[in-house]
């Protein structure tokens, strides 16, 4: 089932609400709305409004956004290194309480785009959009970037939100690190060719400035 609501912030036309009633919807005074009981019938009732620049959406059972999703992530969620910092779910970088955003995994636009969706939340124990196993903390940057897609990005949050998996990351970073300069230090040809680098670089930026 899914339940429909098509609103236009300049009003509907007679002609405009004939054919959404005709589709199964109900003109309530400030919007349509109604109950469909197939995918093909809510798509059908989309293109028209898309035709139309009218605005669908389908009701999201598991609620919007609000104010206490940042609430509700701080209290079950504690900073994850030296007691100041979050990790960033999807790229690692640090940031404190105050310039680390709340996203959702599950996002909010996709859940009011499907009900099967909704059905794909409440499967993984999911009953309310703001529910701490659907937040992880994001850098500004990457909340930005992912706006409401899924796919990858849900299976980075997953893996992202555990402090286990940046420390191996960093450990691992770290090692392939400290084994570049082990081996540059073995090799004279390597130092030289490195420091050879290095004062041509320094002769460049030189003359830049005397210019």
């Amino acid at each position: 089932m899914y339940p429909i609501v098509v609103s236009h912030r300049g009003g509907f036309t007679n002609k405009q609400k004939r054919k959404l009633r005709s589709m199964g919807l109900k003109w309530d005074g400030l919007a349509c709305s109604g109950v469909v009981s197939t995918k093909w019938r809510a798509d059908r009732i989309k293109r028209f409004c898309e035709a139309n620049s009218l605005t669908f959406r389908i009701r999201n059972s598991l609620g919007n956004r609000n104010n206490s999703c940042r609430r509700i992530f701080f209290s079950n969620y504690k900073p994850q290194v030296l007691g100041r910092y979050y990790i960033c779910a999807y790229c690692g970088k640090l940031r404190t309480k105050d310039n680390i955003t709340v996203d959702h995994v599950y996002s909010i636009g996709a859940s009011a785009e499907s009900v099967s969706y909704q059905n794909k939340l409440r499967r993984r124990g999911i009953e309310n959009i703001n529910d701490p196993k659907n937040l992880v903390a994001a850098c500004k940057k990457c909340n930005a970037k992912k706006r409401t897609d899924g796919g990858i990005w849900v299976l980075r949050a997953k893996l992202g939100r555990y402090k286990s998996i940046w420390y191996l990351r960093w450990f691992l970073r770290m090692a392939i690190l400290a084994v570049i300069i082990i081996l540059i230090l073995q090799r004279p040809e390597l130092r030289e060719a490195i420091v050879n680098a290095a004062e041509r670089v320094l002769e460049l930026i030189k003359g830049v400035l005397e210019g």
